[in-house]
């Protein structure tokens, strides 16, 4: 019975021994939170000492971006525009006629055949 009580004597020095100090950080201040951060830290690093610290920073609100306002586009009313094509007036055409001379001639012998050359 000696033995046994030696032995859990022995292995709690050992193990008070072998814990640590341990210090984390977090952005969650919540008591609940904490209370996480500190039985983690105890249970995966055998923490005797654990400092917590929180860095919780506000936030800052962002402004909510303005749309802008989009020009308005203005169409004007569309014109119909006539264009008339008239052609120049035709210019009086000129003609010039040479002088025609008659000349008459006068025939004084038929020809009833072929043979007589005329």
């Amino acid at each position: 019975m000696k033995k046994i009580i030696l032995a859990l004597a022995f292995g709690l020095i050992t193990n008070s021994a072998y814990s640590t100090y341990y210090q984390t950080t977090t952005n969650d201040c919540s008591d609940a939170n904490m209370m996480a951060r500190l039985d983690g830290a105890v249970a995966t690093h055998r923490a005797v000492i654990t400092e917590i610290t929180c860095d919780y920073t506000k936030p800052v609100a962002k402004p909510k971006p303005v749309a802008k306002a989009k020009p308005v586009v203005k169409h004007a009313p569309k014109k119909i525009v006539r264009h008339e094509h008239r052609a120049p007036k035709p210019q009086p055409i000129i003609v010039e006629y040479e002088p025609v001379t008659v000349v008459q001639i006068t025939t004084t012998e038929t020809c009833a055949c072929c043979d007589c050359g005329c």
